[in-house]
């Protein structure tokens, strides 16, 4: 058994585990991070099979260009990324139009304004509004206006039509909730993060980021652990005294800051006996959010066939009804041909889980049924695919709660549902004085830059923090 002292241990080496790691190193602090995979990234990462290098979570960032938030972030830290900015920033397939999203929001306007010139005169006033709300995402004055309101709800105070209402919903599935049920405030954030700043690629594959802040952080005099996990927090006196993990060692630390599930961390690692009534029921009522059916496919297949069908496909504006088939799919290779040694095309798919995650009996077969309609989906779009297929591997949700050890293989965290999000969320403080939570399962949310927001938030807490939890 090792005991070693940290002033703060870290548990899971995702995005905002990284960037808490990264800002408390450069702070001076001893930092310890624990992975209990064998490489950084948690739901942002790539694995190379077959001579090809695969996304299998978020694979596109918003907020990166130089005025971006997110890209601010990681000057401050000295990281350099090589980003793509992909123009259109998205695509968006509905039954009767496509529509190119352009880097430049102006343009995005003009072009629903020639639409839909009905709806013309509203066009400019909702932009105007969704990105104040995204500017001040935290202010008083705007959660006392926003705080219980629905995407819907806001998008029906501008709009009638319900076709330009479902193009301005297209995206919804990055944050996992339909428009009925999705926050104002979340979409927005998430809205301005794309069309404000732009969308970019890391060149060379998503891996590369975790993997730069990861050097960054132990240039700094970081140390991480992979292929660890931590299986109890200790509890003195409401105070996390140290970490124990499964290979039977021990490590010390003055804070304690969780990147994992936060349900896990609260009842598995430290214990509902050890956290007040209130706050257990509190975070028993959470809904855990949506997860995907992801296949991967290296195609040998013409560049022309796949120049223009990234995006996401709806089979209705209604993006509220159940019925209404979304499905996205994405070429990296279009833009980054590192991505494949031999030159063929990479062809990655999603389609959001809908079924009840516990009562999947027979992964095997759901796994059958999702490859059959998707691969059918996507040969619709895409000539001689089938055909044309030479590697193919397929990530169920039950895939995705295995490597990342997101329960029900959430690609989100909690739901961002209007009554999960800020002043309703999670928050980073936790009833035991000296831990403290980052990632998509707390405050602000989920995304690349709201998890890299929680880190940062986290650390500049602790600069105001003494060794026993209590502020200087």
């Amino acid at each position: 058994m090792i005991m070693r002292q940290y002033d703060v241990i870290i548990i899971g080496a995702g995005i905002g585990g990284l960037f808490s790691g990264c800002h408390l190193a450069k702070q001076g602090k001893r930092v310890l991070i624990i992975e209990s995979h064998d490489k950084p990234g948690g739901c942002i990462s790539s694995i190379k099979r077959m001579d090809a290098i695969f996304d299998v979570g978020a694979h596109l960032i918003g907020s990166c260009g130089s005025n971006g938030i997110f890209n601010r972030y990681l000057r401050e830290l000295d990281v350099n990324v090589n980003f793509i900015q992909l123009n259109p920033t998205d695509r968006f397939h509905f039954p009767n139009r496509t529509i190119d999203v352009p880097q430049n929001i102006d343009e995005f306007k003009l072009t629903l304004q020639n639409i839909f010139p009905d709806e013309a005169d509203m066009v400019n006033p909702f932009f105007k509004e969704m990105l104040r709300i995204a500017s001040h995402f935290d202010n008083k004055k705007i959660l006392d206006l926003y705080q219980e309101i629905s995407y819907e709800q806001l998008l029906d105070r501008y709009f009638k039509s319900s076709e330009l209402k479902g193009i301005l919903s297209a995206q919804y599935n990055y944050i996992g909730v339909s428009p009925k049920r999705a926050s104002a405030l979340a979409m927005c954030l998430m809205l301005s993060s794309y069309l404000k700043d732009g969308c970019f690629y890391v060149k060379g594959g998503s891996q590369n980021l975790p993997n730069k802040l990861a050097d960054r952080f132990i240039e700094l005099g970081g140390r991480i652990i992979y292929k660890t996990r931590v299986v109890k927090i200790t509890v003195n006196n409401n105070i996390g005294s140290n970490v124990c993990t499964n290979d039977f060692n021990k490590y010390e630390s003055d804070f304690i800051i969780s990147n994992i599930d936060a349900r896990k961390t609260l009842f598995n690692l430290v214990g509902k006996e050890h956290l007040p009534v209130d706050y257990v029921k509190k975070v028993e009522h959470y809904s855990i959010g949506p997860s995907f059916f992801l296949i991967f496919l290296t195609v040998d297949i013409k560049t022309e066939y796949l120049e223009n069908v990234s995006g996401w496909y709806h089979s209705s504006y209604d993006l509220n009804n159940i019925a209404t088939e979304s499905f996205y799919l994405f070429v990296p290779t279009i833009f980054d041909k590192s991505l494949h040694e031999k030159g063929y095309h990479i062809i990655e798919m999603a389609m959001p889980f809908h079924y009840e995650y516990n009562k999947v009996i027979d992964w095997s077969e759901m796994k059958t049924r999702f490859e059959n309609i998707m691969i059918n989906r996507a040969s619709n779009i895409i000539k001689n695919l089938k055909e044309s297929i030479v590697y193919k591997f397929i990530a169920t949700p039950a895939t995705i709660e295995r490597f990342t050890g997101n329960s029900k293989g959430s690609m989100c965290g909690w739901e961002m549902s209007v009554d999960q999000v800020q002043r309703h969320r999670l928050g980073n403080v936790t009833p035991i004085k000296n831990m403290f939570l980052v990632g998509h399962w707390t405050k602000p949310g989920c995304g690349i830059v709201s998890v890299a927001t929680s880190g940062w938030k986290v650390s500049k807490e602790l600069e105001n923090l003494d060794y026993h939890g209590a502020c200087i």
